[in-house]
């Protein structure tokens, strides 16, 4: 039973509730001061991994994944390329 209201929860994106420390890319988008796309295209570079999807095809974020990406904003500023910046995230 517990199991069931549980991934019903998680369905219907009430999974913050039950875990606070996990965020949408809305949420992280808005901690982490960058675009939806940005993160999105970071993902896609290999810059950021380690999100979990769910059933919905949604992604769940950790708090790691903003000092990733506050990381990575800061090796952009000291004129790192992306390709370059790849050895100090992962």
């Amino acid at each position: 039973m517990i199991k069931r209201l549980y991934a019903i929860l998680i369905n219907r994106g009430v999974y913050s509730i039950v875990k606070p420390n996990i965020m949408l890319i809305g949420e992280l988008a808005s901690r982490s001061q960058m675009s939806k796309d940005t993160i999105r295209f970071y993902e896609k570079c290999g810059l950021l991994v380690g999100a979990q999807k769910r059933e919905n095809n949604y992604k769940d974020y950790s708090p790691e994944a903003v000092e990733r990406l506050s990381l990575i904003q800061s090796l952009k500023l000291l004129g790192f390329t992306l390709h370059e910046s790849k050895d100090f995230v992962i």
